[in-house]
């Protein structure tokens, strides 16, 4: 089998709701499950588009909103309603918000950063200076 996602980095641009996100898992998964990767990234800037109030909890509580789309297309994308979870918890699979990113090195892994038309200058700086070894940086907006 081809690999159909050859390029190192790639950029997706274009309207909301075209499959950016859903063919950027689907072929990171893909990529997973061939062992060409250890783990998937998915990174997004979490400022709202407006004002949404104080959000409490912890950083997982807070950043629960945001992930709820990778969620259901993964799930949708393996056919098995709790696949993300599975994949998180074995750690094949993380999820982060641009502003925690700082100090970290990710190795082997696919790091998804979507919405990034939401993002400043400052975290895109942030989500290219993480790529360590073996990476793909997979850039959607």
């Amino acid at each position: 089998m081809q690999n159909t996602f050859s390029e190192k980095d790639v950029c997706c641009i274009g309207y909301a709701g075209t499959g950016k996100t859903f063919i950027s898992l689907a072929l990171s998964l893909q990529a997973l499950a061939s062992g060409e990767f250890e783990k998937i990234v998915i990174v997004r800037t979490c400022v709202p588009t407006r004002d949404i109030g104080f959000m409490p909890g912890d950083e997982a509580e807070k950043l629960s909103v945001y992930e709820k789309p990778y969620i259901v297309q993964v799930n949708q994308i393996l056919g098995r309603g709790d696949a993300y979870c599975i994949l998180k918890e074995k750690g094949f699979l993380e999820f982060s918000s641009s502003s925690f990113l700082r100090g970290l090195t990710i190795d082997n892994a696919i790091i998804i950063f979507d919405e990034m038309q939401n993002s400043t200058i400052h975290e895109m700086n942030s989500i290219v200076t993480r790529r360590g070894k073996n990476c793909k940086l997979v850039l959607l907006g």
